[in-house]
């Protein structure tokens, strides 16, 4: 890193932090005010027992107890200094964490699914689990490194007022103390920040194996995901005790520097009293501040090394998530989409995920309030990525889409989505109860209206059977919907979208993965939810094809066919005409539901 990108790195963690703390300001100063308190008391104290042993030399013992007794107050007086670093110290720290963790996650739901899709999992969590308490603790180990500079610069200021040729003597150690420093720091951040990113290895292993835990043991690779665990958390470790090792090195360089500088000062002031030219008292309270200036001097590397490793947290904190700006948002002069009929219009739209390699070519459609558009075709033909344009998780490169007239880039992102419901393949529930999930999709429903929608959706049945779920709509269904099978995970899913009412419904293969009696249920919740509802069907089973209004079929990113069922089986030698032949033929010739197109 050039200084221009380290300077620049500076003002935006600069920025981070007062964006973040300057808000309790309070906090800080009292913290600060308790600093330069604790930072006095030391100062004061080696005066004192300078003015001690000029008691004990003449005997005066009224001044002896004088300075006893102030010695022990201010060591009282030192305590509250001390509580009070500690605990505004710390309480920074966790408001700062505490905002930072909030703020992450604000921000995280505003980005897109292209953000989603470039970034791993674990490294998303890392920023949030070591990154955030990284600079949290950061924060709060100021305490200790917070006196440093007022006992360096005060220590110094009165050094030189007892003796100039003296504090020349003993300072002459400091450039190469401030030298080792910074050496040591900076290797210590370049450190800290590889070792966030190999944490950030071991997070992305460990979501990856506990998502994946059916895959592994399908395989039995439960020792090579053992070996690969251990094999990156080894290097975590062992990076940590690099920084560790510099870190160890740093207090002792300056402790040996520093002796060499208090000693020479010891012989360059021995020969000063010697020659009467200072005083022997002076002498101690001399030392008394060198010491009080090595200890400050030693938390300046301390607060160093401090700064490097917020430095490192922020830099992720700010690549990761903070400064990621979201590529769909709501236009500055956007307006709320009203109540809508649900007349979708594609206009010539072209869409790529990179750029260079076309996904969608001048797609253009429309689809009527009400109708049920299915959209056939091979895998990668952009049959997912025509659905993913309608609720705008990504907006074309070439063309528009519109509802109703509106251009959804004209429109707020969140007046649009109110409108449209999604029924995917892998349905995705939250850990709380059955009765949370459905009311997901309306967060104001009443108990009745939950029912309503759970006995549209063919899921009221199993749900209050005692034999079944006991606890009823109360049943905890587990991390991602796992205490329900797929049939029952569905159905929860389908009254959740009819609970919220929308004027337009997306299936994206939302029975591909069922058996043929899960599936029977499922389709006809799916036929109660397109009542009256603007659909697009990816994919579908040939129930759903057949009866779709019209039927998209892609090839190659291009709408190849579009008809009923019955004028594209009329097309000689047409795409969907072979796929029905290779797929879908079976299906009428059994009394059961096959396999999805």
């Amino acid at each position: 890193m050039d200084k221009s990108d380290g300077a620049d790195l500076s003002r935006r963690v600069w920025r981070l932090l007062g964006a973040y703390m300057l808000r309790d300001k309070w906090l800080l100063f009292v913290a600060l005010l308790s600093a330069i308190g604790l930072s006095g008391t030391g100062l004061l104290s080696a005066k004192i027992m300078s003015d001690l042993f000029d008691a004990l030399k003449v005997g005066n013992a009224a001044k002896l107890n004088l300075y006893s007794l102030a010695i022990v107050g201010v060591y009282v007086v030192r305590w509250f200094f001390v509580y009070g670093e500690m605990v505004y110290f710390a309480e920074a720290g966790q408001r700062l964490g505490l905002r930072l963790r909030s703020a992450i996650y604000t921000h995280l739901q505003s980005l897109s699914l292209r953000f989603f899709n470039k970034q791993r999992t674990g490294a998303l969590m890392s920023t949030i689990n070591n990154d955030v308490p990284l600079l949290q603790s950061s924060i709060a180990s100021l305490k200790d490194l917070a006196p440093a500079p007022f006992q360096v610069i005060g220590g110094i200021a009165i050094c030189i007022w007892i003796s100039p040729k003296l504090s020349l003597a003993a300072m002459i150690v400091i450039p190469l103390m401030a030298a080792i420093i910074n050496w040591l720091t900076k290797q210590i951040k370049g450190i800290t920040s590889r070792t966030q990113d190999k944490l950030s290895d071991v997070n992305t292993i460990m979501e990856e194996t506990l998502s994946g835990i059916r895959v592994i043991q399908s395989f039995s690779a439960e020792q090579h995901e053992i070996a690969r665990f251990d094999r990156e958390n080894h290097n975590a470790k062992e990076l940590f005790m690099q920084s560790v090792r510099r870190q160890a090195n740093l207090k002792p360089s300056v402790d040996v520097i520093g002796a060499i500088g208090i000693s020479f000062a010891l012989w360059v002031g021995g020969n000063l009293v010697v020659g009467h030219q200072l005083s022997f008292a002076h002498l101690v309270y001399f030392i008394g501040l060198l010491n009080q200036v090595a200890v400050g001097l030693n938390g300046l590397g301390g607060a160093k090394v401090t700064w490097e490793q917020i430095r490192a947290a922020s830099e992720r904190i700010l690549d990761n998530v903070l400064d990621v700006e979201p590529d769909i948002r709501s236009a500055p002069d956007a307006v709320s989409l009203p109540e809508i009929q649900g007349l979708i219009e594609f206009r010539n739209v072209d869409f790529a995920y990179v750029p260079g390699t076309p996904v969608l070519s001048n797609i253009s459609f429309t689809m009527n309030p009400g109708e049920v558009v299915a959209v056939v075709g091979k895998t990668g033909s952009g049959k997912s990525t025509i659905a993913d344009l309608i609720p705008r998780f990504y907006d074309p490169d070439a063309g528009s889409v519109t509802v109703d007239g509106h251009d959804l880039r004209a429109v707020t992102v969140q007046s649009l989505r109110k409108h449209i419901a999604i029924v995917p393949q892998e349905t995705m529930l939250f850990g709380g109860t059955i009765r949370d999930n459905i009311a997901y999709g309306n967060p104001d429903a009443t108990d009745e209206m939950v029912e309503q929608a759970a006995r549209a959706a063919n899921a009221h049945d199993f749900i209050s059977n005692p034999n079944v779920l006991p606890d009823g709509y109360n049943t905890i269904v587990g991390e991602r919907g796992k205490q329900l099978s797929g049939g029952q995970r569905q159905r929860v899913a389908i009254a959740r979208a009819l609970i919220k009412n929308p004027r337009i419904l997306i299936l994206d293969e939302a029975t591909s993965a069922l058996d043929n009696q899960s599936e029977t249920l499922v389709q006809q919740a799916l036929d109660e939810l397109m009542q009256g509802r603007t659909t697009l069907v990816i994919a579908h089973r040939l129930s759903t094809v057949v009866n779709a209004d019209r039927i998209l079929v892609m090839q190659n990113g291009r709408i190849a066919e579009s008809g009923t069922h019955a004028e594209l089986l009329r097309i000689p030698d047409g795409i969907y005409a072979q796929l029905y032949e290779t797929q879908f033929r079976w299906e009428v010739e059994t009394p059961q539901v096959g396999a999805p197109l």
